[in-house]
């Protein structure tokens, strides 16, 4: 009997400890702009989800017949993020520096290409209703 119970007991606790959160992770919609230096808005759709470690990981486009860049992260616990931009061949194609309001309504910040030299200011709304 008692090694029965040990059995479940260790079932137990084995489930508990390295099973996976059931917890859903809501995927976050934008739409927005960058601003370039010559003040031309590129209107942009960016989608991402934050994982329970905080990583971000994600998408984003300007059209959506042209394809779309992935973007990977980290949000920190202020709500600044740092979002790592790569084309379809996994280069660098630049960076996101940003900050996410604590409601996850806005976003704004700097796009900076991977050498720096080039820096635009970029503005995010969420699309309610969408995932």
């Amino acid at each position: 009997m008692k090694q029965i119970l040990a059995f479940f007991l260790f079932l137990f606790f084995s489930v508990s400890l390295f099973g996976q959160d059931n917890y859903f992770r809501q995927t976050y919609v934008f739409d927005g702009s960058i601003k370039t230096d010559k003040g031309q808005e590129l209107k942009i759709n960016m989608n991402f989800l934050v994982l329970l470690d905080s990583t971000i990981v994600g998408s984003y486009y300007y059209k959506p017949s042209s394809g779309s860049l992935k973007i990977v992260g980290q949000l920190r616990i202020d709500n600044s993020f740092i979002l790592t931009e790569r084309n379809d061949k996994d280069s660098v194609t630049g960076y996101f520096y940003g900050n996410l309001t604590i409601d996850k309504r806005n976003a704004s910040g700097q796009w900076t290409s991977p050498t720096k030299d080039i820096l635009f200011t970029f503005q995010l709304n969420r699309e309610e209703g969408k995932s």
